[in-house]
């Protein structure tokens, strides 16, 4: 090769719920370290307050899962306040509990669910990255880039990027 990058096999996943914690599983199935960052202080997302249904009794088991599994470090009361670097070498600081926490990562993946339209945008403001007229997450491009944020090494998933159903969520 002509140059060889250094690359953290890891990914930061902002957001504890459905799709943040699907998300997070996948990766450490593959051998990937993840650090999963909710803003809340529990994981479950809606589906922790969810009805007790067949379609969200399988959410919920998602977060003893990820609780249980080692390759998956959780933050409660997590919030990114800024981030720097490129695809593979991100360097990301998360206000946890009122501490800063520094991260080293290779992607973001964003699962804020039904974040507000202000929640998004200041998320967006430190990703540098675009949200739609609906104040959600805007795609590199709708249908050749449907996950990808504009910027290389950042993704989202879930509702994120809008309205869906939970099979849509974590599909």
């Amino acid at each position: 090769p002509l140059y060889e990058f250094p690359v953290t096999p890891s990914a930061l996943i902002l957001g504890g719920g459905s799709a943040g914690m699907t998300a997070a599983l996948n990766l450490a199935d593959q051998g990937f370290k993840v650090h999963l960052a909710e803003k809340e202080s529990a994981l479950g997302g809606v589906a922790r307050n969810a009805p007790a249904t067949p379609e969200w009794a399988g959410a919920r088991a998602l977060i003893a899962q990820v609780q249980s599994n080692p390759k998956i470090s959780i933050c409660l009361n997590a919030d990114l306040i800024r981030t720097s670097g490129q695809v593979g070498a991100f360097a990301s600081i998360l206000n946890v509990d009122g501490k800063e926490m520094p991260v080293e990562h290779g992607v973001v993946i964003v699962a804020t669910g039904q974040s507000s339209a202000t929640e998004n945008a200041r998320l967006a403001r430190i990703l540098r990255c675009a949200l739609t007229a609906d104040g959600c997450f805007q795609p590199a491009h709708s249908k050749l880039r449907p996950v990808d944020l504009s910027n290389e090494g950042q993704f989202m998933c879930g509702l994120a990027h809008g309205p869906c159903t939970l099979e849509e969520t974590i599909a």
